[in-house]
């Protein structure tokens, strides 16, 4: 999209490059566009200009904003005897000459060229007047620095070997005798021979600055400046019919510098909403770019992670950078452990260290709600978008007062737990030793042990009184929200987390925990758990997950005594997925399916949805049973 990756030849055949390369890309004007100059939509595909728009602050006599333009060029050059030899893999099937004694076009190639502008000063004094048209200074400075580099390009193209020589006739001719192409003396002969000027593109570009006064910002000091840099070269109808010269600009990228007290200051991003929790910081906006403070990068600071403290207060850079590829950094989400080692082979025993497990991470939770929020508070505080009297401050201590009932549940969870040791309490153990015996990992990260213990409560009052009950959960100030619910299981609980966060192994957590309990109290069989899926695909991922767990816990079922033998049942898994997927039935009326399921072995194997045995790693095979049913054979 942009150009070419680092160790590949840099060099292009047939096309032009700005046919290959979009991104970053800068057009010149054509003589096609000359004639539809209100063609909006050309100029939103081939866009001839990058700027952004920023905010400074600060800057006094003496300082100055520095802009530097980098990117590339790309020049035609002679190809090479073993690219002119292999030319049919460059060319397209129908360009290709049937003849082989016919005369072979030259090959079009172009090579990239680094384009490095010299750095383009501007003084504050020119920005802070303000400026609605760019300062002469400026443009002096800026036209100086990009002739020095488009010659320097120049000169650098015009001393290569091999460039591509235009021999200036209306219709170029590039036919290549076939005799020139016996090999490769004859082909370098061929090149001697010919005549023309270097095919070097008239590169040019202008560089335009206005600023104004931040009329948002109560500081008289703040302004707000527009950058953009654009290509003014002119690219002929000749040129671009014989591919002769590019005059694009590639890769283009803008660096804006500030020295001395000047600094850049962020816009507030308005389309987030308005919320402690988001970082609204935008460093500019953008033109066929983004904007970003490469040095301000979100991480580790004061020994705590980003999602772990407020926003900087106030944040200023002194570097911003524009890119032509919009990217998102998302980092590695890191769940807590608060110094607790929430392990499964502790809690399969809660009489035996489990207790004491649940116990630290309800203290440490409750020490998280005591100290870490008025820390946070004073950090965000000092943030100048701060609303203390209004919105943030509420929003605030309603995220906070929704924590502690949080606490409260999972407080209430270990109750449960601790009242009911051989119902509730076995139940757990056996989900985590299942959990124990399945994972190469050895422990919980503490939302997911939270997120079990605090529904275990509201499952558990389908056996045991004194559970059902919600007023528990918000109090007086929120009891609306549950006023149609008669009890526990008539409310949803919603497990928000990142992808790849962790959420699969708390629910199953807690299925497996409701698989045990209903064995316990002594429902023998029947459904525990429903899941729905959006993707098929998806659902059949979830499947495989889904049935590794179930095994491992029905081989713990196993060697219960009380539950590991009939009348109690097996665990199992359905997937309902439609009969496009797998037969829902093998006979019946016009179903010839069990003679055609026996009979072939491939459509045995694609109605196999599990490739392995979870549990030993074995391959699965499809057989039809005397039951006519499709079961699985080990």
């Amino acid at each position: 999209m942009s150009g070419q990756r680092a160790g590949e030849d840099d060099r292009v055949k047939r096309d032009f490059p700005s046919d290959r390369f979009f991104a970053g890309a800068l057009s010149p004007r054509s003589e096609n566009q000359l004639e539809t100059t209100d063609d909006d939509l050309q100029s939103k595909m081939e866009p001839n200009a990058i700027g952004s728009t920023v905010k400074i602050r600060g800057g006094g006599p003496g300082d100055e904003l520095v802009v530097d333009i980098s990117g590339s060029v790309w020049v035609r050059v002679n190809p090479t005897y073993e690219e002119m030899d292999n030319r049919d893999n460059f060319v397209s099937l129908g360009d290709r000459e049937e003849d082989e004694e016919a005369e072979t076009d030259l090959l079009p190639v172009f090579e990239r060229f680094d384009l490095d502008v010299p750095s383009i000063k501007i003084p504050y004094e020119a920005l802070s007047g303000p400026a609605r048209e760019t300062p002469e200074v400026v443009r002096e400075r800026a036209n100086e620095a990009l002739a020095d580099a488009f010659e320097d390009v120049r000169v650098q193209a015009q001393a290569h070997d091999d460039i591509y020589l235009d021999p200036g006739d209306e219709h170029p001719d590039d036919d290549v005798p076939h005799s020139a192409l016996a090999d490769e003396e004859a082909y370098e002969d061929y090149l001697e021979e010919r005549e023309g000027e270097p095919a070097i593109p008239h590169w040019n570009g202008s560089l335009e600055l206005t600023s104004s006064l931040d009329r948002e910002s109560d500081r008289d000091d703040q302004l707000i400046v527009d950058v953009e840099f654009e290509n003014t070269a002119d690219h002929s109808k000749r040129d671009a019919i014989y591919t002769i010269r590019d005059p694009t600009l590639f890769e283009v990228q803008l660096d804006l510098r500030t020295e001395g007290d000047v600094e850049f200051v962020p816009f507030t991003f308005d389309p987030l909403p308005e919320d402690f929790r988001y970082n609204r910081d935008l460093w500019g906006h953008g033109r066929n770019c983004t904007v970003r403070a490469p040095d301000q990068e979100e991480t580790m600071r004061d020994g705590r992670t980003p999602g772990r403290r407020a926003p900087q207060a106030n944040p200023t850079a002194d570097h911003l950078q524009t890119q032509f590829i919009p990217e998102h950094r998302q980092l590695v989400y890191e769940s807590a452990d608060r110094d607790v080692e929430a392990s499964f082979s502790e809690l399969s025993s809660l009489d035996d260290g489990g207790f004491e497990v649940l116990d630290a991470v309800a203290q440490a939770m409750r020490d998280y709600h005591q100290e870490a929020y008025d820390t946070a508070l004073e950090q965000y505080q000092e943030r100048e978008d701060w609303d203390a009297d209004g919105r943030d401050e509420n929003d605030f201590m309603e995220d906070r007062k929704a924590f502690l009932r949080e606490i409260r549940r999972f407080e209430r969870g270990i109750r449960c737990l601790r009242d009911h040791p051989e119902s509730v309490g076995r139940a757990f153990e056996l989900m985590n030793e299942t959990m124990d015996r399945m994972h190469d990992f050895d422990s919980w990260r503490l939302f997911q042990l939270v997120f079990i213990v605090m529904l275990v409560p509201d499952i558990a009052s389908r056996e045991h009184e004194g559970w059902e009950d919600i007023s528990w959960r918000d109090g007086d100030e929120m009891a609306e929200r549950f006023q149609d619910a008669d009890g526990a299981l008539d409310v949803v609980d919603v497990l928000w987390f990142p992808t790849g966060g962790g959420k699969t192994e708390a629910f199953l957590g807690v299925a497996v925990w409701n698989m045990f309990f209903d064995r316990i109290r002594g429902k023998h069989f029947g459904v525990a758990a429903w899941t729905r899926f959006p993707l098929r695909l998806l659902s059949l991922q979830q499947l495989q997950r889904m049935s590794e767990t179930v095994v491992y816990a029905d081989v713990v079922r196993r060697e219960q005594p009380e539950i590991g033998s009939r009348p109690s049942r097996p665990f199992s898994v359905g997937f309902l997925v439609g009969k496009a997927n797998t037969p829902n039935a093998l006979t019946g009326y016009d179903n010839d399916n069990f003679s055609r399921y026996q009979d072939d072995p491939d459509l045995r194997e694609d109605a196999k949805v599990i490739p392995s045995c979870p549990a030993c790693g074995s391959d699965i095979e499809m057989r039809v049973t005397d039951d006519i049913r499709l079961a699985i054979r080990l």
